[in-house]
């Protein structure tokens, strides 16, 4: 007998003994609609197909060590079967900028409006997008207090980013197990180490020759 053949799904990691089963679930359960399911359409001859619909699933995740201090950032998106992974870092930055800085880049990694379903562990990314914002800019980007906005410049990109499409804010558990997060957490935290090793170069004292070496330069 041949031996089965199992597919993942890419959100939640659950197996599945054929494809059709795998295309159910991903509909059902985490409402994405593949290629496969998006229903032909009469085109003219020369004319390219149409790009399946459904919700492109972003978990993102960003940090500092020390915080403020040298931090990466990193993106998975998920369509359908198709996956791609963003990541990138900042010699002195902190955690809240490194998370905004991952959410920004996943968005402008978007080529077209689409609805987007972003997984953040950051509390301050989803309450600042969904609760503050709006009277930071009828204050003039000004919090309640009449102090300038923190990260300013990152909010008002974003808040640009967001109004191109159909953005829902979703908050995970951070170190908590889920997969998406996990993954965009190590991409993060990779991207962190080299900026931390970077900046350890440059902040490296440049070696004072011994005192038998200052004898032979001298003599």
């Amino acid at each position: 007998m041949g031996r089965s053949i199992h597919t993942a799904c890419t959100l939640c990691r659950k197996t599945f003994k054929n494809p059709t089963r795998l295309l159910r679930h991903l509909r059902d359960v985490h409402g994405v609609v593949t290629a496969a399911e998006v229903p032909a359409s009469p085109r003219s001859a020369g004319t390219p197909p149409a790009a399946p619909t459904g919700i492109v699933h972003v978990y993102t995740d960003g940090g500092c060590n020390p915080n403020p201090g040298p931090g990466g950032w990193g993106v998975v998106l998920i369509w359908g079967n198709t996956e791609k992974e963003l990541c990138g870092g900042d010699l002195t930055t902190t955690n809240n900028r490194m998370e905004m800085t991952a959410a920004i880049e996943a968005l402008k990694a978007l080529t077209r409006p689409v609805h987007v379903q972003i997984h953040t562990d950051s509390q301050y990314l989803r309450n600042g997008i969904m609760k503050w914002i709006a009277g930071w800019k009828r204050n003039g980007w000004r919090t309640k207090d009449k102090q300038p906005v923190k990260n300013a410049d990152l909010w008002m990109e974003l808040d640009r980013l967001v109004a191109l499409h159909t953005v829902t804010w979703t908050w995970v558990k951070g170190h908590a197990g889920n997969v998406g997060n996990e993954r965009a957490d190590k991409l993060a935290t990779r991207r962190r180490k080299e900026a931390l090793n970077r900046h350890r170069a440059v902040a490296a004292p440049t070696r004072r020759p011994a005192a038998q070496e200052l004898e032979t330069i001298h003599a």
